[in-house]
Formats: C-alpha cells, structure tokens, sequence
C-alpha cells in the first residue's frame, strides 16, 4: 500500500503563521512570512536563537497552533488511499503536546516518528515512503534521492531549483488536485482491488 510521509511543522500546522504574531507579543519583533528568506528564522531576522527556543518549547504555544489550511480535511482524502506517516523534526520530548494537537484539530494518521531533518532521507527510505510532502528546501532535495515523489509547500524559506520528481505547491487544495497526485491514488486504489498479475494492465 502506498505511504506517505507528511512533514508536520508547515505542512500541517502553521508554525510560522503562529510564531511571528507570538514573537511580536513577546520580544517586539514586528516581521512579516516574507521576511523568512531561511529556513533558521534566527539566521535572517532580529529574533534570536534562545528567542525562538522559549517560544517553540512552550507546551502551551504549541497547543494553540493554527492549522494550515484545509489540513485535516485533504489528510483525510490521502488516508483513504495510503498509510499516513507523519515524521516531524521536533525533539520527542514534545510528543504528548504534539500528539495532543494532532488529536484536537482532527488529523487523520497511522504512524508518528520524531527524526532530525538531516535524517529524514534515510529515514524515509527504510520506512517505504513513496511520497513525501515537506516545507524545508534541503530536506527536499535530499528526499528526492530515495522518494519517487516529493511534494514541496511553497513558502518564502524554500525557493530554489528543484530536481524533476520535486514539485512546489502553494497549499493542500493546489496538492490534491494536481494530476500526477490524483493519478498516483487512482493507481493505488486500482492496487487494493487487484491481483499483482492484473497489475500489470495498470501499466500498459
């Protein structure tokens, strides 16, 4: 059956749309998504590494994060169609608050793992990924060497060249209606009905 490995912190949960407002109210940092030109907020604005520690590591932000939109509801359609893997880079002390989150804004999922971005690859090529959705650039590039398919949310922190099986997507409804997502569970449920002999009129 085919797995998909979705990336939880700008996939699922707005993380970033959350954190600016949070890091307004708290150190003043008055920044806009647009001013995000990295991935390590730290890196390209005011806002500094222990900044944004305090902020991600509270359980109580993390809570109150927004859902990116029309998540759980296009979550739901690839759950009817595949196993979902969600494989997040947070440390996993944060898995009760995490798990918590998932729960409460109704995300449909079958396996959660905490991996480091720079493991995610290996990781998803042990575990039988065949399409990953992501939001880090680098992260990207490096699943596209073991995923056929990676599927890339289009954000100011993640512009650059892509290889052929990456493509960018400016949000779940761009996603699920795109027709190499839609042909890729077409193909899957005409799997679930047939022998693995008859699957080779698939390909024909």
């Amino acid at each position: 059956m085919l797995t998909i490995g979705l990336d939880l912190d700008g996939v699922i949960c707005d993380m970033v749309g959350s954190f600016l407002p949070e890091a307004k109210r708290l150190f003043g940092h008055d920044i806009s998504q647009n001013d995000l030109s990295d991935f390590n907020i730290w890196e390209v604005t005011p806002i500094t590494l222990e900044q944004s520690k305090q902020i991600f590591e509270n359980d109580i932000f993390l809570s109150k994060l927004r859902q990116v939109r029309d998540a759980s509801k296009h979550i739901l359609t690839l759950a009817n169609n595949a196993i979902i893997h969600i494989i997040t880079a947070r440390w996993e002390d944060r898995k009760p608050a995490t798990t918590k989150w998932l729960h409460d804004n109704g995300i449909i999922y079958d396996k959660l793992s905490f991996v480091p971005s720079s493991q995610k690859a290996e990781f998803a090529k042990q575990n039988g990924i065949n399409m990953f959705v992501e939001d880090k650039y680098s992260t990207a590039l490096g699943l596209a060497e073991v995923c056929p398919l990676v599927c890339l949310m289009d954000y100011p922190w993640n512009q650059g060249q892509l290889p052929k099986n990456v493509y960018r997507f400016s949000g779940w409804s761009h996603l699920i209606s795109h027709p190499l997502v839609n042909a890729v569970l077409l193909i899957t449920k005409e799997m679930q009905k047939k022998s693995p002999l008859d699957m080779l009129d698939i390909f024909k």
